[in-house]
């Protein structure tokens, strides 16, 4: 499912919160839950780019047709969304990208589908700029921030 929002910061919790809900069904629909592929296939993609194989190239489309027809998504990190169209995990799984959004609500909904604690935070790095990462609840460290742009490929991620 997309939804396409252009939104003022302060909404952005609920709406997060909402499509991870929404994302969590998709899961349990889906008979996924327990298992991860939003986070399999962005490492199937980091893995891909340290071959120096970029996205959008002819190297990359081969490579992912390989992987998808094994059964193996590929997903990576692409920063601008003109119609800022917020992504579900179905959609994601679908699509092969998305910005920070997308990704953080997709591997949240994994996270709390498997049992364990995570939440979704948007922060402004910088003046005009917002970004998503989540907290996880690691049983060893305690909560950490994670952020799956740095592993779909964003340069300079936190």
């Amino acid at each position: 499912m997309r939804i396409r929002l252009r939104i003022r910061p302060e909404q952005a919790p609920g709406i997060l919160a909402g499509l991870v809900q929404v994302s969590l069904a998709q899961i349990k629909l889906a008979g996924a839950a327990g298992t991860y592929p939003v986070k399999e296939a962005l490492q199937r993609g980091a893995q891909i780019r340290a071959q120096g194989i970029l996205p959008k190239t002819p190297e990359w489309t081969a490579a992912v047709a390989e992987l998808r027809a094994q059964g193996l998504p590929v997903i990576y990190y692409e920063r601008l969304d003109p119609e800022e169209e917020w992504k579900t995990w179905e959609q994601l799984l679908l699509d092969g990208y998305g910005d920070c959004e997308d990704l953080v609500i997709a591997v949240v909904a994994e996270l709390l589908a498997g049992g364990h604690k995570a939440i979704p935070l948007a922060y402004r790095p910088a003046p005009g700029l917002w970004h998503v990462i989540y907290r996880y609840a690691d049983p060893v460290f305690g909560w950490v921030n994670r952020d799956p742009s740095k592993l779909g490929g964003m340069a300079g991620a936190a």
